[in-house]
């Protein structure tokens, strides 16, 4: 039976799998060894020595300078920010060392013409929805019409301000000192960090926009037929299909002509955010969509190569026309206020 060495309870959560260690080689203790040590520079710092014989040959790495911990004796100190995060594992001399100068934080760069991009959106965003204010002045604020241009507004300028605070703020070691982030700049940890919040800012605005735009057809096919698409739950490819073909009847035109096109495009994409961008589908099979002259590849288990911003940026801009467009339909207009 492979002996276990005693660790406390407050390094439950630490990922030792990352690690390549195996959690059966420790024992969790219910009380405290010491309390974390340093100068501020971690929130938890405990120590552990794992066990010699079989995993003796694991031949644990120090994260900071790359040496080989052999064979099990050297003591090991587990750095952490949060309990639960992942771990970085230091040799003694490694540990001793990182209270000098913290290595400066990598270069992280938020491209200018993004921000320009995401300006040009806001003002897109502000320009749609400043329309509709003006072509329904007596709706009240949570009318589709008006609501769902107005929540597009928001997401795009949420977006928009987490960028302008990524390229000024986190990019800049300074901040991180200023707000108790230590540890993240001295275990190198910080532009993981930083790429982690700008990829949460990235599918939050993709993945919110679509959902918020969703939910306003829904409530217009709700308030056209109550019976429809049974009670607007339906499947979504089914409430814009319906919406469209009722629109149409009434004489309603989109200038692009493409509307169910771009709508399955987007909710092929937003399905992929639910599986990390890859896309899966019920039979197994891939799946092309062409949308004004490009073909649109998604392969199956596959992150498609063609995500990115420039792709984002086309959804988004489509998406607020396209929602115009269908809250001044004269059908929609026709509505009394919508709850």
């Amino acid at each position: 039976m492979k002996s276990r060495r005693r660790v406390n309870s407050d390094v439950r959560q630490l990922n030792l799998q990352n690690l390549m260690i195996d959690p059966e080689t420790f024992e969790i203790l219910p009380e405290p060894l010491t309390p974390p040590i340093g100068r501020g520079r971690v929130l938890l710092e405990q120590k552990a020595v794992p066990v010699r014989g079989d995993d003796a040959s694991k031949r644990y790495v120090c994260a900071k300078c790359g040496g080989v911990l052999i064979d099990g004796f050297d003591i090991l100190n587990f750095h952490s920010m949060f309990p639960g995060s992942q771990v970085v594992l230091r040799c003694n001399g490694c540990n001793s060392a990182s209270d000098a100068t913290p290595p400066p934080l990598p270069p992280y760069h938020i491209q200018t013409d993004l921000l320009d991009h995401l300006k040009n959106l806001l003002a897109h965003s502000t320009a749609e929805a400043n329309s509709l204010l003006t072509h329904y002045p007596k709706l009240g604020i949570n009318d589709p019409r008006k609501l769902v241009a107005d929540q597009l507004l928001h997401v795009s300028s949420g977006a928009f301000l987490s960028y302008v605070n990524a390229k000024e703020n986190l990019s800049n070691i300074p901040w991180w000192q200023a707000h108790g982030f230590q540890a993240a700049v001295s275990s190198g940890m910080a532009p993981g960090l930083l790429q982690a919040y700008e990829t949460l800012t990235t599918a939050s605005l993709m993945f919110f926009a679509f959902s918020l735009f969703e939910s306003g057809l829904r409530r217009l096919v709700r308030a056209l037929d109550p019976a429809a698409c049974s009670g607007g739950a339906a499947e979504f490819k089914s409430i814009y299909e319906w919406l469209f073909a009722r629109l149409k009847r009434d004489g309603w035109v989109y200038p692009p002509g493409d509307h169910n096109v771009f709508l399955d495009l987007f909710r092929t994409f937003r399905n992929t955010l639910h599986n990390n961008g890859a896309f899966y589908s019920k039979t197994g099979a891939n799946s092309e969509i062409t949308w004004r002259g490009t073909k649109y590849t998604f392969t199956y288990g596959v992150i498609p190569a063609f995500y990115g911003w420039e792709f984002n940026l086309l959804l988004l801009t489509e998406l607020v026309s396209l929602n115009r467009a269908i809250m001044e339909a004269p059908t929609i207009g026709a509505l009394p206020d919508i709850p």
